[in-house]
Order: C-alpha cells, then sequence, then structure tokens
C-alpha cells in the first residue's frame, strides 16, 4: 500500500512539474492500456476519453504518457507554429530501437534521415522516374484488369489490389514489377508482412518492454526476416551498378547515380539506404491498399463520377482503355 501511495505522489508531482493535459487515472506500470482493450477497438475508447478531458488530454499508456491532439487549430499549433519541437520521429519504443537501430527513414532523426528524405521527395518530382512510373502503371492496369475481368483467375480483388501496390512501390523504388507468381517478389512481400506485423507500433512490448524477455524468438524471427529482405535489396542495387542508366528512372539509381559519395560524408551507410527503401514498401503498401479499396468503393458508389473519371482518363492517356464499368 505504501509503494502505491508512493508512486501515485510521485506521478502527480511529475504532471505538476510538466504541466501535462487532463487525462484519467491510471493503473501502475499498466497505465491506461486496459481501458484501451475491447471489441469496439482503439480508437473508440480514444473517442471517449475526448468526450470527457476535451481536445488535447492524456493517456498513460504502459511505461509512456502519451498526449493526443484533435481538432484543425490544436494539430496546426503543435505542428507547424511548433513543428521545430515535435517535428521527430518518436524514439522511445522498445521495437524501434531493438530492430531498427536508428537507420532508415520512419524511427531515424539523425542528419542521415534528412538527406534520404529530401532524395526520395526529388526522385518523386523527377520527370523521368514520374514518366518510367507512368508506364509500369500502364502495363499494371492491363494485368490488372485482366485478371478481374477473368471469372476463372485464381486471384481475388483484395490480392490483386494488394499486388498492385507492390507493384506501384517496387517501380518506384527498385525499377521493377513482379509478375504474380514471380517467386522473388512473393518471398520479398511475405517476409516484409511478417516483419511489419513483429515490428508494428501497436506490439505490446512497446508499451511494456519488460514482455520483451518472453518473446525474443519473435524478434530474432523480425532480424533474420529483415536480412532475408536486405539481401534481395542488395543484389538489386549490384545489378544497378552493373548496368547504369543515363536518365535514372527509380529512387534507387538517383541514389546510386547522385548522391551515394555523398551520402558517405554525411554518415548515410548502406543500411540506411537498404532501411529507407523497406521503410517505404512497410509504410507505403497499407496506404495504397486502403486508398485503392476506398476510391473503388466510392466509384461504385457514384457511377456518374465514375464516367467522370473514365472520360478524363480517356483524354489524358489517350490510348484504348476498356469501358470497363465497376458495379
Amino acid at each position: 500500500i505504501a509503494l502505491v501511495y508512493a508512486y501515485a505522489a510521485a506521478c502527480a508531482m511529475w504532471r505538476t512539474r510538466y504541466r501535462l493535459p487532463p487525462g484519467p487515472w491510471a493503473w501502475p506500470i499498466i497505465g491506461n492500456l486496459p481501458q484501451l482493450k475491447g471489441k469496439e477497438g482503439f480508437y473508440h475508447y480514444v473517442l471517449e476519453f475526448r468526450k470527457t478531458y476535451g481536445d488535447i488530454f492524456r493517456l498513460k499508456m504502459g511505461v509512456h504518457e502519451v498526449v493526443f491532439v484533435f481538432g484543425h487549430q490544436h494539430v496546426q499549433e503543435v505542428l507547424c507554429k511548433n513543428g521545430a519541437l515535435t517535428s521527430n520521429r518518436p524514439n522511445w519504443m522498445y521495437i524501434p530501437n531493438k530492430i531498427f537501430k536508428g537507420k532508415g527513414i520512419v524511427w531515424n532523426n539523425r542528419d542521415a534521415c534528412k538527406a534520404l528524405r529530401s532524395v526520395l521527395k526529388l526522385a518523386q518530382e523527377d520527370s523521368y522516374v514520374v514518366a518510367s512510373l507512368q508506364r509500369y502503371l500502364a502495363t499494371e492496369f492491363d494485368v490488372f484488369q485482366s485478371h478481374v475481368k477473368d471469372k476463372s483467375s485464381a486471384y481475388d480483388l483484395e490480392y490483386l489490389i494488394g499486388q498492385t501496390s507492390f507493384n506501384f512501390l517496387s517501380a518506384f523504388l527498385l525499377g521493377k514489377r513482379y509478375s504474380y507468381d514471380d517467386p522473388t517478389m512473393i518471398e520479398i512481400r511475405n517476409k516484409l508482412a511478417e516483419f511489419g506485423a513483429s515490428t508494428a507500433s501497436a506490439n505490446p512490448e512497446n508499451y511494456l518492454p519488460f514482455l520483451a524477455n518472453f518473446t525474443q524468438a519473435k524478434f530474432q524471427t523480425a532480424a533474420a526476416n529483415q536480412e532475408i529482405v536486405f539481401n534481395r535489396f542488395r543484389e538489386i542495387i549490384q545489378e544497378k551498378r552493373n548496368t547504369p542508366e543515363d536518365p535514372p528512372t527509380d529512387f534507387l539509381r538517383i541514389y546510386l547515380s547522385n548522391y551515394e559519395k555523398e551520402g558517405l560524408k554525411n554518415g548515410t551507410c548502406e543500411a540506411d539506404l537498404l532501411q529507407a527503401v523497406m521503410d517505404m514498401f512497410l509504410a507505403g503498401k497499407d496506404n495504397l491498399l486502403l486508398s485503392t479499396k476506398w476510391i473503388l468503393m466510392a466509384l461504385v458508389n457514384y457511377p456518374e463520377v465514375q464516367s467522370k473519371c473514365r472520360s478524363e482518363i480517356h483524354q489524358v492517356c489517350q490510348r484504348g482503355l476498356s469501358s470497363y464499368t465497376l458495379v
């Protein structure tokens, strides 16, 4: 009982010192985690706390105090007006520190991270990369459409959208498009999926680090999957070094052609580059998958908009696209 009182007093003093926003009472060690678990889903319970404590409140998620910010005005103040204080990625999670080791662009606040982000942005805006990506997308659309039309196809719509998302990222990052049954693609995709699940921010070890003592096998598997994917990327990088292309038409070629030597000066190493490519696959895959599914659902629900979109595609692309209608 004395220890509980001492813990509560220490927490109260800490919150007063740092002027934390309001929030519910939290249990020692586990905090508010039990109140965030249930069939309704995490976001539902967060919205319930918002009703009670307002647009800015705090929750103790395991050993971490986490501040939630709602509303355009508050978000703008936090991320824009005070961006210098809030622009860094979180570096307090156990799994990113254990697995990523400060490499790449997601869990990295070093100068190397900023340099890689700049190269990614330049690649996205490069006219040759964009033109190459458009060609890849045209090919991907033809394959996608043929499977959707073919009722005997072995692939369902969920898989096709996921494969299209993977190939979009692969075309931009690696300059490659994979067939659906390509063994290399299947290996990379599956290992990325396993790695993403075992290193997701929602893993309990990030909030209760002592649990990692009982899940070492998971981290060993994640490290093994990471190395398998890295080796595949190394093979592609070596292939690009052996067959230079001018002008470069994908992110890796742009980096190798213009920034690799400069990267050595600012501390960017091979592990940073490999992890940055992996980060883009992990972060981009779900975004593309979900946004594509929402777009398709919206086009089905609003056929008049679908018709306008088709007309514009015909006008801009000027190619023999099918008049296939989503229903």
